[in-house]
């Protein structure tokens, strides 16, 4: 049911999709009747659909437009090759911050504050989480405001390497999968390790006597077989099959933008000793991307587990970065990397074999 004109302009706000939007021009709401316009997730939305509401509804003398939104995140998903070859995988917000002199920053000055207004305050993670992606990111400038009894909820779990930090890198000697059906790959191996930390979670609830609520633990994998296989474990899995477990959401990271969780545990899969440093840069795929990375890293609150194999991921800048924090802070666990043991492909074997052998059900 659409409303007539008349009863839509009885409302001052008016809050609709962006391609609904276009419903008000066509059906008759005059130009200048909102004073302003409102893009919520800027970042993440195609021109094109950001244009429909300000191209109908927009007097430039009477209405100011807001566009709110993280050009540092994902941005629009665009399926078409050609599409994104003629650049609609940059949404306006981007392309406005990247091309045009009144949204860029000054060398010195930063900001121009009559038109880029910067929210500096992150009031979702615990500082120790938040360390790297500001760094990398937002150039320092992100402020830790998240309220202490909420990010402080695992900082002395006992699976923790370091008490206090409450960021895991778990490293995994393991072998990326690929099924001939699907080009999706898959890691079972990483799949096991982030069965034992859930195992471990599950049995932290209990002994609190408190239940996995909607928001506190979600699972990101960067594909789509990952996915599925870490869904299928927990569904067969003897142990974790009995638990109530339905409200852990298990995705990619376009299904978690814009969401927080207490506990984010993430799985980048990708994985082959054999390579080459140079190789590497060109397998790492979905992995190899700065938005996605950023994402993933920040939509835990108070505990981040992240599981990949360090020998692979290393050879990027980013999550080399990662790795050497993780590992200075104390907040590092699995297999050694050094320059020695990467031509001793082996020595990994070992090691993961060990540490399979010493993996208990619910343990750390």
């Amino acid at each position: 049911m659409f409303p007539p004109k008349a009863e839509l302009m009885k409302y001052k706000i008016m809050v609709t999709t962006l391609l609904t939007a276009g419903r008000l021009v066509t059906g008759g709401i005059p130009q200048g009747h909102y004073s302003y316009l409102f893009v919520d997730e800027a970042g993440q939305a195609a021109e094109t659909e950001c244009i429909v509401p300000i191209a109908g509804l927009l007097t430039p003398q009477r209405c100011q437009v807001v566009l709110a939104g993280d050009p540092k995140q994902l941005g629009p998903t665009i399926m078409s090759r050609m599409a994104k070859n003629y650049g609609m995988d940059v949404s306006l917000l981007e392309r406005l911050m990247r091309d045009i002199n009144l949204y860029k920053s000054h060398q010195s000055h930063g900001f121009n504050d009559r038109f880029v207004t910067k929210l500096l305050r992150n009031y979702r993670s615990h500082p120790a989480i938040l360390k790297i992606p500001n760094e990398l990111f937002y150039e320092g400038e992100l402020q830790p405001y998240a309220h202490a009894e909420k990010c402080n909820l695992y900082s002395t779990w006992e699976c923790l390497p370091k008490k206090g930090f409450p960021l895991i890198f778990h490293g995994v000697a393991g072998t990326h999968e690929r099924d001939n059906d699907s080009p999706s790959v898959y890691n079972m191996a990483e799949v096991e390790v982030l069965k034992e930390y859930l195992k471990a979670l599950v049995h932290h609830h209990k002994k609190d006597r408190t239940r996995i609520k909607p928001g506190e633990i979600g699972i990101i994998a960067p594909y789509r077989k990952q996915v599925e296989k870490i869904q299928n474990a927990l569904r067969m899995d003897k142990d974790l099959r009995k638990e109530n477990l339905e409200n852990i959401l298990i995705g990619s990271v376009e299904q978690f933008q814009g969401k927080e969780f207490n506990v984010i545990l993430v799985s980048a899969v990708r994985s082959n000793p054999k390579l080459t440093a140079h190789k590497q840069q060109f397998t790492l795929g979905f992995v190899d991307d700065e938005k996605r990375f950023n994402v993933a890293m920040t939509r835990a609150q108070a505990l981040l587990i992240v599981i990949g194999d360090p020998r692979v991921l290393k050879a990027d800048q980013i999550w080399n970065r990662f790795i050497h924090y993780c590992s200075k802070e104390g907040g590092y666990r699995g297999i050694t990397v050094s320059e020695e043991e990467e031509e001793d492909t082996s020595m990994y074997t070992q090691q993961t074999s060990e540490e399979s052998d010493s993996a208990t059900a619910g343990s750390c």
